[in-house]
């Protein structure tokens, strides 16, 4: 699998700092920081989680994400942003002062590191895996951002069975590789459809493939609706549903 490297202002970026910061110590700095800095007044803050906080405003390519980790030895404290919008993050680094201490890199364990920090990140880089042979949505991006869920081992081959999946249904061919199972998961319809906008218009999406999470009791869903015209296939929602 190759590992691109987006330079557009709408890659998505990360960084990471050590920090003495509790959880809640990080909240309550970063909604200092937006309530005392003239240059950050603008902004206002989110919390997702016990450990996850947005910051956001009109102006910003798009959500700025900062999550708390706890380590064996120490903690340290991620940054998830645009490229675009690095100046305003750097500033937002500075209010913070020496709540961050030296750079650390992202890990998914403190021995090896991860190709990717976060699902919005892997969505992001999907037409690259796929040989453009799907289409990626902001509003894919954006919501995948807000799903705890690292299992991309799991999620690559149900997308490179998508277009022998279609040849399948449609008539064109058979493949003795493609189960019942695949062209079950890749046909459910969710009466409840995601709306987004795409180039101006808006899409209702049903169609979905489900994905378990190896962590929690939940599945990771991905929207998605086959193009015609582009002949290809649009993700354009991610989320994460509880498992009844």
């Amino acid at each position: 699998m190759p590992h691109p490297h987006p330079t557009t202002h709408s890659a998505i970026r990360t960084s990471a700092h050590r920090s003495p910061l509790s959880a809640p110590e990080l909240m309550a700095q970063v909604e200092r920081a937006i309530e005392t800095s003239p240059a950050l007044n603008h902004c206002f803050a989110i919390i997702r989680s016990q450990e996850k906080i947005s910051v956001q405003h009109l102006n910003q390519a798009g959500e700025i994400l900062i999550k708390h980790h706890t380590g064996c030895s120490f903690n340290f404290i991620s940054f998830e942003y645009r490229s675009a919008d690095f100046t305003f993050v750097r500033r937002l680094k500075q209010e913070l002062g020496t709540a961050l201490q030296l750079s650390a890199p992202i890990k998914g364990s403190l021995s090896e590191p991860k190709m990717f920090e976060s699902l919005g990140k892997f969505v992001q880089f999907i037409p690259k895996f796929f040989l453009h042979d799907f289409i990626v949505t902001e509003s894919a991006i954006e919501s995948a951002r807000h799903c705890e869920f690292d299992n991309f081992e799991d999620i690559v081959p149900e997308l490179e069975a998508f277009g022998k999946i279609r040849e399948t249904i449609s008539g064109k061919s058979w493949n003795p590789e493609i189960t019942p199972e695949q062209i079950s998961n890749y046909q459910r319809i969710h009466q409840d459809k995601r709306l987004i906008l795409y180039r101006g218009k808006k899409l209702y999406l049903s169609q979905y493939l489900k994905i378990a999470s190896h962590h929690d009791r939940a599945d990771l869903r991905i929207y998605f609706k086959w193009e015609p015209k582009l002949k290809r296939h649009l993700i354009g929602w991610v989320e994460m549903v509880k498992q009844a």
